[in-house]
């Protein structure tokens, strides 16, 4: 089990850097979903 963890982990990275684009792009709309629910609910504030 234990030599096969950093294959996996490499594998991992290379399609985290192949998406990184898609990646940045989903957690800036998760954000921004975020910062609008928060700006239209009254009784957070």
């Amino acid at each position: 089990m234990q030599p096969r963890a950093p294959i996996a982990t490499i594998a991992i990275g290379g399609i985290a850097c192949r998406n990184f684009g898609g990646a940045h792009a989903w957690r800036a709309s998760t954000s921004n979903l975020l910062s609008n629910r928060f700006r239209q609910s009254p009784e957070v504030s």
